[in-house]
């Protein structure tokens, strides 16, 4: 679907034909991308409900606009049970924002129980008492999204308040005190990309090394132009990053981004292919237990079976999915 010719209305019945009639045999990839015989990841949508409005998230998404949906325990202790007969250990627990979970803590638990490591990404401010109860269960690397420490850029784009950018960054400076390994993953748009090396050189000197800077990521929607930085942008971006690799040797920075296919004309995106997606190398659980064709979209055109009834290895080896892939 080209953005030049987006019309405001999308036709997931149209998008769900597109996708599973475009069936590529696994001998025609790479080695390195041919479909496994076990997921190699799972991601889980634990919550829908958020504290923020960001203006670059999924259209359904935000404080006003989602559904405030929970994935039941027993759903979860399911999937974990699953993952650690399967020996998967990528497990991400998403939304939403998986800490508006009410049962938060008690997930993570029943993870640690069944032996399966998980990662999570977080906007959520969080009590130094919580904190210490996440670390307890097992987790080691706390990834925090954070855009800008720039405040009011902050509020802009989150549409949150001083105060909650304010609980935030101290969330992120009480981590690095309780000895997490801090991850700061970042999108990146026109308003914040200039103050993006600001954050990470200010957030390395108070002692974060990891971080991940990810294009904006469409989903089911279009951005203006006012959000989308330049090709110059991202080059100058691309430039004083790799200027931070020659000063820090210990600093990580993963470019999630791909100025060539973001700047591609329309034909050529058709032949970038994303060997991250459901079906490929891992699979996407919905917050009411569908499986989904795709991560970015909410939409239940694009969801498939439920793991309530159809275990993961058999919706990994189901026709709906091998149908995309």
């Amino acid at each position: 679907i080209g953005v030049e010719s987006f019309d405001g209305t999308v036709d997931f019945k149209e998008i769900k034909r597109i996708m599973t009639s475009r069936v590529l045999s696994p001998n025609t990839l790479p080695a390195r991308v041919r479909r496994k015989d076990i997921p190699e990841s799972v991601v889980v949508f634990i919550s829908d409900s958020c504290l923020c409005d960001c203006i670059y998230c999924r259209l359904d998404a935000g404080v006003k606009k989602c559904s405030a949906e929970y994935m039941p325990l027993p759903l979860i202790t399911k999937i974990a049970s699953e993952c650690n007969r399967l020996e998967i250990s990528d497990v991400e627990l998403t939304g939403g924002d998986p800490l508006t979970h009410p049962n938060f803590i008690e997930i993570l638990n029943i993870f640690k129980d069944y032996n399966v490591p998980v990662a999570f990404s977080t906007k959520c401010p969080i009590a130094i008492s919580k904190l210490m109860r996440i670390k307890s269960a097992n987790v080691s690397t706390l990834q925090i999204s954070l855009d800008t420490i720039d405040a009011d850029i902050f509020v802009n784009l989150t549409g949150t308040s001083l105060q909650y950018f304010s609980s935030l960054y101290k969330t992120v400076i009480d981590a690095i005190d309780l000895g997490f390994c801090v991850r700061i993953k970042s999108v990146i748009t026109k308003i914040n990309i200039n103050s993006l090396i600001i954050m990470i050189e200010t957030l390395y000197e108070k002692g974060v090394k990891d971080f991940v800077l990810q294009q904006l990521s469409c989903g089911d929607r279009s951005f203006s132009e006012e959000l989308v930085p330049t090709i110059d942008e991202y080059i100058n971006l691309d430039n004083e990053i790799n200027n931070l690799f020659d000063k820090y040797d210990d600093i990580k920075i993963v470019k999630a981004y791909s100025i060539e296919m973001l700047f591609s004309s329309h034909t050529q995106k058709k032949y970038f292919r994303q060997v991250w997606m459901a079906g490929m190398s891992g699979i996407v659980i919905q917050v009411d237990g569908s499986y989904a064709y795709c991560g970015q979209s909410f939409n239940k055109e694009l969801r498939f079976l439920n793991v309530g009834s159809v275990d993961l290895l058999s919706a990994w080896n189901s026709s709906e999915l091998k149908a995309l892939v």
